[in-house]
């Protein structure tokens, strides 16, 4: 699935699958959120240059996610290490 650009008055966010990812002003993702679910399935994202440190919202984070952000150029394995740790 492609990535799809959406944007309002004030926020910039990707699309794909059931998730949003907004981004800041300067492209950098900062907060998630399902398309049924809104933000009671959504959170915040906090990166180090291009590697995510830290999110919150979530026990871990749902796939579609992760994508949106690699397909953004974004490493993710800090998720990736809390998705294998957490089953």
């Amino acid at each position: 699935m492609a990535l799809m650009w959406k944007e309002s008055s004030s926020l910039r966010w990707a699309e794909e699958g059931e998730w949003s990812v907004f981004v800041n002003e300067s492209g950098v993702p900062t907060m998630f959120e399902h398309h049924q679910f809104g933000d009671e399935a959504g959170g915040g994202l906090w990166f180090e240059e291009k590697t995510l440190t830290d999110y919150d919202g979530v026990f871990s984070l749902d796939p579609g996610v992760i994508s949106i952000c690699e397909q953004l150029g974004y490493n993710m394995d800090y998720a990736k290490d809390e998705e294998v740790s957490g089953s």
